[in-house]
């Protein structure tokens, strides 16, 4: 009889860990971001640990274990139905020990409400090239064609920023240019010139590698 129990007990308790996981899985977005931003003067690593659904109104804690066996706790104290957590601009050194590649194991608490596992590997797509305007470029037209080569990948992004401004632009992933109209940029200003290649990490999240470049335009 009492194997009987051990058994049932064990068989019992792994039918919770399971509908648990399921109804996680079910009810919730986990995701984990990663990107590295290349400079003229360096390159620099970010991440981003995003939650939301329902069930997070019920969830008090979170719990993140590292590959290293190091934790982070989330308090959600306020029943929040998104969570989001990140660290941006890491040397590499600084990424790669607080961030390793490894399986990372993400907990809610209360227990009932299950968990995730997520296998985090730095597959970054190569970096984009930026053909024109060159980095550091000065007397830039306020209307202008920015080229790069030929980006394989699921997805790329371009934008501008600048002081107080940011100018989202959506190419094709196939494309190699794209023309900035008129009446968008101001004359005399310096602006951020960001491509980023990405791709998705099968259930895990969105991986990126950007390429920044720094440019002031012509007085108009």
């Amino acid at each position: 009889m009492k194997n009987r129990w051990v058994i049932f007990i064990l068989t019992f308790f792994v039918g919770l860990t399971l509908n648990a996981n399921l109804m996680a899985e079910e009810e919730t977005d986990v995701d984990i971001d990663m990107w590295k931003s290349v400079y003229s003067h360096g390159d620099y690593y970010s991440i981003g640990f995003h939650m939301s659904g329902d069930i997070f109104k019920n969830i008090k804690y979170v719990v993140i274990d590292n590959p290293n066996g190091n934790k982070t706790w989330l308090k959600n104290a306020f029943g929040h139905n998104s969570i989001s957590l990140e660290k941006t601009d890491m040397t590499y050194e600084e990424f790669n020990n607080e961030f390793p590649e490894g399986k990372y194991n993400i907990r809610f608490i209360p227990r009932s409400y299950g968990g995730f596992k997520k296998n985090l590997t730095y597959n970054f797509p190569p970096t984009p090239e930026i053909t024109y305007p060159a980095d550091g470029a000065t007397n830039v037209p306020l209307s202008f064609t920015i080229t790069w080569n030929p980006v394989w990948n699921e997805g790329l992004e371009l934008r501008i920023e600048g002081e107080d401004f940011v100018y989202e632009l959506d190419p094709e992933s196939d494309a190699t240019s794209y023309t900035i109209p008129t009446g968008i940029l101001q004359g005399n200003t310096q602006y951020d010139i960001i491509l980023e290649a990405q791709t998705e990490t099968q259930g895990v999240g969105d991986i990126g590698t950007e390429r920044i470049i720094s440019i002031t335009t012509a007085s108009q």
